[in-house]
């Protein structure tokens, strides 16, 4: 693939901008799975974890009389962290046309390309390899069919679908791995030698964004999937469907968040009905069922339906 660097073209709009208002982003810039999803530093990149899948078997005895002793049964999962890499580089010429200034522009591109790191992080987060095949697995690989454990199908067909999750988070349940013990590191902006498509070289700005990450997806149990959500008057997120995915918790294991997009945040909106004596709407809610909730951008409103699994 070749590289896309800033053109003529590119500095030209920078040029007809007002420099006062500064760059206008028209896309995602909340990032929530960052600042809600605990982060876990480990020293590897490729790592196992223990699971207790059963306990023990204990028993009542008589005195004097033994018993079979049981074991518990273990298991290791493996968990991949996968190098997202963010990095970028601009032409000193193309640096030099901009009437902003050299630094205004070389920090209008290490904006751009931390945002568009957190961006991929966020959608990796929940879609994994359907969003980029080369990053790791994501939330929804565990509860990929209406039938999955911990799935609740609303019953929405088509194309217009997204999903709502409830998850307990925690270094056992759900959170961010960072291999190497380190989180995303962004480098020193450098004036280097960078190569292009034709094998040659120019001088240029060059910075290294990127890091080792994965999401751990140790226990299915601590989240469950609402899935083929309509954004439409039915068959969208309702409280009743959350208590609904609220009863697939086991008793102690009570989920710290539900996210879901704007979409059907606006749904469970429409679905209350107001008490207030004035008779306006419901409040946009912040909360179902004590359960806060997180709207993300990265949750998509275009996901395929989810069926029964093949037998």
């Amino acid at each position: 693939m070749a590289h896309a660097r800033a053109t003529s073209a590119d500095i030209l709009l920078v040029n007809n901008a007002e420099e006062e208002i500064g760059p206008v982003v028209k896309l995602q810039t909340m990032f929530p799975e960052i600042r809600i999803f605990p982060a876990q530093p480990v020293t590897k990149t490729v790592f196992k974890t223990l699971d207790i899948t059963a306990y023990p078997a204990a028993a009542f005895r008589a005195v004097n009389a033994g018993r079979d002793t049981t074991k518990p049964t273990l298991a290791n999962q493996t968990v991949t962290c996968k190098f997202l890499d963010a990095s970028w580089d601009i032409d000193v010429a193309a640096v030099k046309e901009s009437e902003w200034g050299e630094d205004a522009t070389k920090d209008i591109y290490k904006m751009a390309a931390w945002r568009g790191a957190l961006t991929t992080l966020c959608s990796q987060t929940w879609y994994g390899t359907d969003n980029d095949a080369n990053g790791f697995a994501g939330i929804a690989s565990l509860y990929p069919n209406n039938d999955s454990t911990n799935v609740i199908d609303a019953g929405g067909s088509g194309s217009d679908l997204s999903s709502a999750y409830l998850l307990h988070l925690g270094t056992q349940a759900f959170c961010y791995a960072w291999g190497n013990d380190a989180t995303l590191e962004v480098g020193e902006l450098v004036k280097t030698l960078i190569p292009t498509s034709t094998d040659n070289t120019l001088w240029g700005w060059a910075q290294s964004i990127g890091a080792w990450c994965a999401i751990c997806l140790t226990n299915n149990l601590a989240g469950v999937r609402i899935c083929n959500l309509e954004n439409a008057s039915t068959k969208c997120l309702t409280d009743t469907l959350v208590a609904e995915a609220l009863s697939k918790f086991h008793v102690g294991m009570k989920p710290d968040v539900l996210f879901c997009n704007r979409h059907q945040h606006h749904r469970l909106q429409s679905s209350r009905t107001a008490t207030n004596p004035t008779g306006a709407p419901a409040p946009f809610p912040t909360e179902s069922h004590g359960i806060p909730i997180e709207v993300t951008e990265s949750l998509v409103q275009t996901e395929d339906a989810l069926t029964a699994a093949a037998t």
